[in-house]
């Protein structure tokens, strides 16, 4: 996990927040899950971003609030 977040994991100071993004609804399915295991709750969200003027869906997992974080 560490891992994971150490590579695609983001720190959104101003709104206080992790955020990890992945094109898998599957793997960031599985990372809630497992945070769970942890008694960390996350919201997952969906999200289109732009490459090269192609859009493409991503997953987004955020953790927020100070008991998780």
């Amino acid at each position: 996990i560490r891992g994971y977040f150490d590579a695609d994991g983001h720190v959104n100071l101003r709104q206080n927040r992790i955020e990890i993004v992945s094109a898998s609804k599957e793997f960031i399915e599985g990372l809630s899950v497992l945070l769970l295991r942890f008694e960390i709750t996350s919201k997952i969200y969906e999200i289109k971003k732009s490459y090269n003027g192609v859009k493409k869906k991503y997953y987004q997992l955020n953790i927020v609030g100070k008991r998780n974080l």
